[in-house]
């Protein structure tokens, strides 16, 4: 199995805890804005926000994770997991590292939710990963 089929595979199953799944887009007229989504018993929750003019969509990816934490601070129901599913590779490896550049602002905002979770629980695990796009996004992207 690829990594990408592996990764699909792991995003279906159902965890303990939180699970947030995340995704940041910026339009060809410049608008920018990501979503969340997470589910709430047998129902799926979620927010939308617009971030703005004149942004990159690595700048929604990078939003939607911060943003993504900052729910899992405030729903936190000390079940011990939250995991977090962003197609954005590049924004995942940006939330490591609070080095000046591109999404700074984002990393040390995810830091400050990170902090509050501990503060909740210290044994609290906390995981984002990786998973692709779904094939029917690609295609819509694609107009197909």
């Amino acid at each position: 199995m690829d990594e990408e089929a592996a990764a699909a595979k792991e995003a279906r199953l159902d965890r303990p805890g939180l699970t947030i799944f995340t995704d940041g887009s910026c339009l060809e007229n410049g608008a920018t804005g990501y979503a969340e989504v997470w589910k709430k018993g047998n129902d799926w929750e979620g927010l939308k926000s617009h971030m703005g003019w004149e942004q990159e969509a690595y700048d929604g990816e990078c939003a939607a994770l911060a943003r993504a934490l900052q729910t899992a601070a405030s729903r936190y129901d000390a079940s011990g997991e939250v995991t977090i599913f962003s197609d954005a590779q590049a924004a995942i490896v940006r939330m490591t590292s609070d080095n000046p550049g591109p999404g700074q602002q984002y990393a040390l905002e995810a830091r400050r939710h990170i902090t509050a979770l501990r503060a909740k629980d210290p044994n609290i695990q906390i995981e984002i990963r990786w998973c692709p796009e779904p094939p029917r996004n690609r295609r819509q992207r694609n107009g197909r």
